[in-house]
């Protein structure tokens, strides 16, 4: 997956919770005063604040997500990340073959 920050400044702390070829999904802690500017290269990508609040920019807009609030995005284009204060969040990161995954769910009534 093609996702990855073009400049960073401050503190970024992330891990990898699932990676697989359609799907990605990243724990991702900022501290005070970051900034990531970067470029969605994916067919979708979700924010959701965990904790604290994310400031998402773009050429045309700018607003803040707070504590439990999440942002989809399916436009390719730049953006900047930036937080005021201490911040948790989940970036889920989905690329164009997640219709070609397989997966079979179980009834667990009818076991």
């Amino acid at each position: 997956m093609k996702h990855k920050p073009t400049l960073l400044t401050g503190d970024l702390h992330s891990m990898v919770l699932l990676n697989r070829p359609d799907k990605q999904i990243v724990l991702t802690a900022f501290d005070k005063g970051t900034e990531i500017n970067s470029f969605q290269e994916n067919e979708q990508m979700i924010l959701q604040v965990i904790w604290g609040k994310l400031k998402f920019h773009t050429h045309e807009k700018s607003f803040t997500l707070g504590r439990g609030e999440l942002l989809t995005i399916q436009e390719k284009k730049p953006y900047i990340l930036t937080t005021g204060e201490k911040t948790v969040f989940l970036l889920t990161l989905i690329s164009e073959s997640l219709g070609q995954t397989n997966i079979n769910f179980i009834d667990n009534e009818a076991l």
